[in-house]
């Protein structure tokens, strides 16, 4: 397949079927790659050009009525030129993001190329849907002088455009590839010291951990292998995400690393699911305590929209975080830990249910505390309560990175009935050597 075929798979089927392009468009060229980055830049710029410089002169005429004024040269050429900076480097920003998408059994720096590789290959995707998200709010139309049916219709697509840029960019970087496999040494889960030629009846001469308990097929048994073999003690996952916090060495010494993305970010989709509903619930709660009249239908949209748009923003931010964590854990301990990071996240991402309901009710004590001091300046209360969110994204980064020490020297037990094809390749030879190599040293 050619460039501009691989250009054409990209721009029809990757917004749907991202997977598939992105298997279709493994062997694209460098070329090929900075052509989709400039195209992508080009889309985004000509759809938030279009909505910033329209408006909608008369509020009373119809709903979709726009006036284009043509900038001036200079403004242009500005405006242009930024969106252009804009594409290329925010190119590195998403592909940090999305890292943990897109990890295999390899040099971390690979992992790192293959991100931003897939992140500029599907720029027209990802940008035209930035694209699509702002051009509406930058508008700026009268939303509710709107028939009601077009204001959902519009409001529903803000919502779903970020969700939809998430799902296309998760799917294209979990596409698996022919990988470098790096050496895995038999290590001690405790300490780290190399295990080689020491018996399983043992123990670590630097720390005084038993051999057999850092290199038993049995250490590792949570989640249940899929194929065969489920655990007796394998529970629910809920109960599972409360021992991540309650008993957190119990329970990430008994962790999988091989355990599926899937898995994982159904663990995470509950809790954001879970945080949104918390979200929306209290903030139609403190609207119909300090509101005079009753929230029309568009109020309720106008809430679940920017809910949804929060939380698709607090997931992009929990997916940087816990790359960040891998990333830092990757380069002190020479592993590839960005799953392992990806996975303490995700078994501790309960905490997100504390932190929208603390969130929004003290956002309404500021808006109380706001109201009752009218008279005097209070320029410091949201500078307060972003400190404070500021503080709890903090405690929980700081929580993932601790719980990071019970899975930094995990050994990658021989767990074939584990390998997600969507993931892994079972045919790679690299990933076999590999398997055979942890055999023998055991």
């Amino acid at each position: 397949m050619n460039g501009p075929a691989q250009l054409l798979t990209v721009l029809l089927t990757g917004p749907v079927w991202p997977r598939r392009a992105a298997r279709r468009t493994v062997t694209a060229s460098s070329l090929t790659i900075w052509i989709s980055n400039l195209l992508g830049g080009v889309l985004c710029a000509a759809l938030i050009g279009a909505a910033a410089f329209s408006q909608n002169e008369d509020p009373y005429a119809p709903f979709f009525n726009p006036v284009f004024t043509p900038p001036p040269p200079t403004d242009a050429i500005a405006f242009v030129a930024g969106m252009l900076v804009w594409g290329l480097l925010s190119v590195y920003v998403v592909a940090l993001v999305f890292l943990v998408f897109a990890y295999q059994d390899e040099p971390p720096r690979d992992t790192w190329r293959h991100a931003v590789r897939t992140v500029r290959l599907f720029a027209p995707v990802w940008m035209g849907l930035v694209g699509l998200y702002l051009a509406p709010i930058l508008y700026a139309i009268n939303w509710y002088s709107a028939p009601r049916i077009v204001f959902a219709g519009v409001l529903s697509a803000i919502v779903v455009v970020p969700i939809w840029g998430i799902f296309v960019l998760g799917r294209a970087l979990s596409v698996g590839r022919p990988t470098r496999s790096q050496p895995h040494e038999p290590r001690c889960e405790e300490c780290g010291y190399l295990l080689l030629h020491l018996a399983p009846s043992n123990r670590c001469p630097e720390c005084g951990e038993s051999v057999a308990a850092s290199l038993t097929p049995d250490k590792r048994w949570y989640p249940p292998a899929h194929s065969s073999g489920e655990h007796p003690q394998a529970g629910l996952i809920h109960a599972a995400t409360v021992q991540a916090w309650t008993q957190p060495r119990l329970f990430f010494s008994c962790l999988r690393m091989s355990v599926r993305r899937a898995d994982l970010l159904a663990c995470a989709a509950v809790s954001f699911a879970a945080s949104a509903g918390i979200c929306l619930v209290l903030l139609i709660l403190g609207i119909s305590v300090t509101g005079e009249e009753d929230i029309p239908p568009e109020g309720f949209l106008v809430m679940a929209g920017l809910v949804c748009g929060f939380m698709a923003g607090a997931f992009c931010l929990w997916c940087l975080g816990a790359s960040l964590v891998g990333v830092i854990a990757s380069r002190l301990y020479g592993r590839n830990l960005l799953h392992a990071a990806f996975a303490v996240a995700a078994y501790t991402s309960r905490y997100f249910l504390f932190w929208a309901g603390a969130g929004v009710f003290t956002f309404w004590i500021t808006v109380f505390i706001t109201e009752a001091l009218r008279f005097v300046r209070t320029d410091w209360i949201p500078i307060a309560w972003f400190a404070f969110n500021a503080a709890l994204a903090g405690c929980y980064i700081y929580g993932v990175w601790m719980r990071m020490r019970f899975v930094r020297y995990a050994n990658w037990n021989v767990e074939r009935n584990t390998l997600d094809a969507g993931d892994v390749d079972p045919k790679d030879e690299g990933r076999k050597a590999m398997l055979n190599a942890t055999d023998s040293a055991r």
